[in-house]
């Protein structure tokens, strides 16, 4: 066990739903063990409330996801507790993808609401990969602007692999309040146009959490 493996270790350490009331820990530090890649997460409290300590990594893949993607295909979801995001933070997704072949297009769609299911979560920002473009990189955020609605502040670029066109919505999305209710934030792809075969591969899918004032 490294020296920053050992000290996260060292820590006072709960599940979030078992996590103690910020009062009664004020000023200290706990490890929460199920929101965050490796370790878990560390949370400062404030006296009034637990907030997050740096950036966390909540998702990234293992294994490439490969496939036709016939219909929408969820690739991607993370799940935050219901309390556990702050107004100001911001979700930093790193989208890598491989295209087969030049005839296909395809559409990626983010999408965040209170239950998980991509045909009712809103739409937040979607993305269309065209013929020609074999290989994208994007870097989207989404900023929590208030306890329910959320904004894309930057969709990245794709230009330097083949581009990419964009749909971005001109206000911000109507959100379930992240403080009463669980939310999740899904990522689909499906083909709409093209060869039977070809295939679009994610070579990288990652989530970072960053903490608001």
């Amino acid at each position: 066990m490294n020296g920053w493996a050992s000290r996260m270790a060292a820590l006072p350490a709960f599940a979030w739903a078992a996590r103690p009331s910020a009062q009664s820990y004020a000023g200290r530090m706990i490890r929460v063990t199920d929101y965050g890649v490796g370790h878990g997460s560390l949370w400062f409290s404030d006296g009034s409330a637990w907030r997050l300590v740096g950036p966390t990594e909540v998702y990234n893949t293992t294994t490439d996801f490969v496939g036709t993607y016939a219909g929408a295909t969820l690739v991607a979801q993370a799940m935050f507790p219901a309390g556990l995001l702050r107004v100001g933070d911001v979700l930093a997704l790193v989208i890598r993808t491989l295209k087969s072949g030049t005839a296909d297009a395809f559409a990626r769609n983010i999408r965040f609401g209170g239950t998980g299911d991509i045909g009712v979560d809103s739409s937040v920002f979607s993305l269309g990969y065209g013929s020609t473009n074999t290989h994208t990189a994007e870097n989207p955020r989404l900023k929590i602007v208030s306890a329910t609605s959320i904004r894309v502040t930057t969709i990245g670029s794709t230009t330097s692999f083949s581009g990419g066109t964009s749909a971005v919505g001109a206000t911000d999305t109507t959100i379930p309040d992240i403080a009463a209710n669980n939310s999740y934030l899904s990522i689909t792809f499906n083909k709409n146009a093209g060869s039977a075969g070809e295939t679009l591969t994610t070579k990288e899918l990652t989530i970072i959490h960053h903490p608001g004032p």
